[in-house]
């Protein structure tokens, strides 16, 4: 396992974590926003 997958698995149990405190409502606007977030980022790097 290289740094970078150390990394990524941190940030994913982090993540994990924060949505597990998080109530439907809350998880549902974070998931949309982070996948506008990406979207718009996908969007410009054209």
């Amino acid at each position: 396992m290289t740094a970078l997958d150390s990394l990524n698995t941190t940030l994913t149990e982090v993540e994990d974590r924060l949505f597990a405190m998080l109530s439907t409502r809350e998880r549902t606007t974070l998931r949309d926003l982070l996948g506008w977030v990406a979207t718009s980022d996908a969007d410009y790097a054209c």
